[in-house]
């Protein structure tokens, strides 16, 4: 075969393999990605997603918030998807809180959110695939307990560390809709959910969630506590450490009763992320609200005494009487063992809030390349099939 031949062939082979790529996805939905090597040949598109640092800091194990759409080739309850570091190999740790036809919402460990930006790649298209979820890999970092309130059903509270399963006592108040992430519960004031094994408060730690109040009544709505020793609660009336509208934190409390209170007033029927640090040097305490610090401060001998052990509830303090219950709904509650950084609260916050922003240059399809030596075999079964006398075509 001549020089012109050859060329010949390798521009038609070229113009086949385009046309086949143009039959599988519309060039008009193409995006260019990073050459980067295919991590599994079983999976036969990938993404690429550029996660944006908000912050000033790198984040280690950081666990990132994604929603993720729905493409086709995809599983329908997404068991096939996969998400590799930016190295192209590392298999990441994920929780898929809530899917539906449109989308999946899913938490991903980070290793490394670097400065300013970090990419990870999501791969999918394996009919064969079956979930490989691990949601106690991705909340690695410290975390105590992570209540998602995602169950949707039912009176269990799963806590995806493991530690600190809850119950409900009431289960008619579940609901989906001006969410945050997934479902959520609304709590009514009589009902509540207690920790099935004991917890223990530490002297150093974080504690976050998302709040949405209903009511402007009742003082002193427990939103979580351990007997009278430890407990965050919401205010809409009173003086002082209860001044209304405002959330007021006692952990380790004394005879002296020392508090924290935030600077915000809490508007009803809005939802806010709050979060309290605390630990034994100065700032004795930190407090944030929707990712920007809100208050600090040295009150006295705040963390000095022991940890207080014991069953944990939620929306309420153990042992408390029903009147002094929060009102409301929560969402993602979570407690560390450590003192979170400003940088890691704001990017927590970012990532659910502006979800669109910060995940920004990703969700382009770039389907797995198809070997030459597949496409030449196309071509000659095709031509084949048109002309059977040609020589290596059976007779």
């Amino acid at each position: 075969m001549n020089t012109c031949s050859q060329l010949k062939k390798i521009l038609v082979v070229l113009a086949f393999a385009s046309s086949i790529l143009a039959l599988i996805i519309p060039l008009g939905a193409l995006t260019f990605v990073a050459a980067q090597p295919w991590w599994d040949n079983n999976w036969q598109y990938r993404e690429q997603i550029t996660i944006t640092n908000v912050g000033s800091t790198v984040l280690t194990d950081f666990p990132g918030y994604l929603k993720v759409p729905y493409r086709s080739g995809m599983q329908a309850d997404y068991e096939d998807i996969r998400f590799i570091s930016q190295d192209g190999t590392t298999i990441l740790d994920y929780e898929i809180e809530y899917y539906d036809a449109s989308h999946a919402e899913v938490w991903v460990r980070i290793p490394s959110l670097n400065l300013p930006s970090t990419t990870v790649w999501l791969y999918y298209g394996n009919n064969s695939a079956t979930s490989a979820e691990n949601p106690a890999g991705v909340w690695i970092n410290n975390y105590i307990s992570v209540w998602h309130f995602k169950e949707g059903t039912g009176t269990n509270l799963s806590d995806s560390t493991g530690n600190f399963p809850a119950i409900l006592t009431g289960s008619a108040n579940w609901n989906n809709s001006n969410n945050v992430v997934g479902p959520y519960y609304n709590f009514n004031g009589s009902e509540q959910a207690a920790t099935i094994a004991s917890f223990t408060g530490g002297t150093v730690g974080t504690i976050e969630f998302w709040f949405r109040p209903e009511n402007l009544a009742d003082n002193t709505q427990r939103i979580i506590g351990i007997n009278d020793g430890w407990e965050l609660r919401f205010n809409w009336t009173g003086s002082g450490n209860n001044t209304p509208q405002r959330i007021s934190y006692d952990i380790q409390r004394t005879g002296s009763n020392e508090n924290i209170v935030t600077s915000t007033l809490f508007a009803q029927s809005q939802w806010a992320h709050v979060a309290f640090t605390w630990n034994s040097g100065t700032p004795n305490w930190v407090s944030y609200v929707n990712g920007v610090a809100d208050n600090s401060g040295p009150p006295g001998a705040f963390n000095t005494n022991a940890p207080q052990s014991d069953i944990l509830t939620i929306a309420n303090r153990t042992g408390q009487a029903s009147g002094q219950r929060f009102i409301g709904a929560l969402d993602e509650l979570r407690i560390s063992s450590v003192q979170r950084s400003p940088d890691w609260i704001k990017q927590t916050f970012a990532m659910v809030n502006n979800a669109n922003s910060v995940v920004i240059g990703g969700y382009g399809i770039r389907p797995k390349s198809l070997p030459i030596n597949n496409i030449l075999g196309i071509l000659q079964k095709n031509e084949c099939k048109n002309h059977p006398e040609r020589e290596g075509c059976s007779q």
